[in-house]
């Protein structure tokens, strides 16, 4: 051949997909960010979206893509899922071959020699097509409110009427997923065994055993005790906001953290001992509290009104008093109770109704016995002869012997 000569061509892969499973402990957190970020930063890359963390993440939860979009190999994002139940977190990305799922890949060859992660995956096995790309622009979560082996081998699960086929079926998708001993060992064997589960299945199951997610579901961080003061924030409020639709947008959060600053540095550090827990945003309110009156009078009273409470509790007949506070609230939480109940069970016949519905069927039923005795009166009437007129006789029979 020529130095001239044409290169044909590469024809295009016609299974561009490739996909990945993750299943591990729910307190492995830094794997779980890990693939997070993977995730996110090329979604961003390929969406062009940027700005705060709170504002991508808002953008890629909220983002949905055309048909068109799913199916061309060219649009380089990655969609999945992401199953808690408490326990584990099963993890299932898809993305075009290449430089789209090769940071996954990395992740995915590290991880394979860990006991403690469950890892399935071929770079040489592809997909014809994008099956999870209905999900959205991030890893979509689904909270259960029970483990995938128990929903599994659960009775109203396997059988009767009370769950859908396409639960069902999810379910037993996920338990084979992510069981290491029956399940699957290779990624082939997810695919002829067809163990991926279906958008309808993963949507059904999320109504039916759903569950509310958590900040440590969505960000693997411990949410902040109650009463510890912060004026930070941390990616745990960027998530919870950017699924909550609760982004602003960036030119707003600096304005309130630039208030946020100029305001400790007016208060300074003496009050900020009395400032209550911050919000979501770290807004520190003021709270003054008046100072406790320590002293104790010196003219006695104090101790004389001590010993006259004392006097009075021990004369007291705390069994009377129980008796009669019981039967006191039984005459009148008892009414208002079933008052209540008469107004708000619509269908219960309360005690005038059921007078007005006797009254209604005594009146019918002294109707119908005037009706009743009227008629018979009528065909007394036509039965007896007109006046003047005698009956008449029929003749008397001759019996012959």
């Amino acid at each position: 051949e020529g130095e001239g000569a044409e290169v044909p061509p590469t024809p295009p892969d016609p299974r561009p997909f490739r996909r990945c499973v993750f299943a591990m402990h729910y307190s492995n957190v830094p794997l779980f960010r890990e693939i997070l970020d993977v995730v996110r930063r090329r979604n961003a890359k390929t969406l062009e979206v940027d700005g705060t963390p709170a504002h991508v993440l808002f953008e890629l939860a909220h983002a949905r893509f055309e048909p068109a979009q799913i199916a061309d190999p060219s649009f380089a994002v990655i969609t999945g899922f992401h199953v808690i139940d408490g326990v584990t977190r099963l993890i299932l990305i898809e993305g075009t071959a290449g430089e789209v799922m090769d940071p996954v890949y990395e992740i995915a060859s590290r991880e394979a020699s860990n006991p403690g992660v469950r890892v399935l995956f071929n770079r040489r096995l592809g997909y014809d097509a994008r099956m999870y790309g209905d999900l959205g622009g991030d890893i979509w979560p689904v909270k259960l409110c029970e483990t995938v082996p128990a929903l599994a081998k659960s009775p109203a699960v396997l059988a009767g009427d009370g769950v859908r086929p396409i639960t069902r079926e999810c379910v037993l998708k996920l338990a084979q997923l992510l069981d290491g001993r029956a399940g699957p060992s290779w990624m082939r064997e997810v695919e002829s065994s067809r163990a991926f589960p279906r958008v309808e299945g993963l949507v059904s199951l999320d109504k039916r055993f759903g569950a509310e997610l958590t900040v440590t579901d969505l960000t693997g961080e411990a949410p902040r005790l109650r009463g510890v003061h912060r004026t930070t924030r941390t990616d745990a409020d960027d998530e919870l906001e950017a699924y909550a639709g609760g982004s602003k947008g960036g030119r707003a959060r600096d304005v309130e953290r630039a208030v946020e600053r100029a305001v400790e540095q007016t208060v300074g550090r003496d009050d900020a001992a009395v400032t209550s827990p911050g919000t979501a945003r770290g807004k520190a309110r003021r709270r003054v509290h008046p100072l406790l009156d320590m002293t104790t009078p010196l003219d006695g009273s104090y101790l004389t009104d001590l010993a006259a409470r004392r006097r009075a509790r021990t004369r007291r007949d705390l069994t009377a008093d129980y008796l009669a506070h019981t039967e006191r609230l039984q005459r009148t939480l008892g009414d208002e109770k079933r008052r209540a109940w008469r107004e708000w069970n619509v269908r219960r016949i309360t005690a005038e109704k059921d007078a007005e519905i006797k009254a209604k069927e005594a009146e019918m039923a002294a109707k119908e016995a005037e009706e009743a005795a009227a008629e018979e009166e009528e065909a007394a009437v036509r039965a007896s002869p007109p006046p003047g007129l005698l009956p008449r006789r029929r003749p008397a029979r001759s019996s012959s012997r």
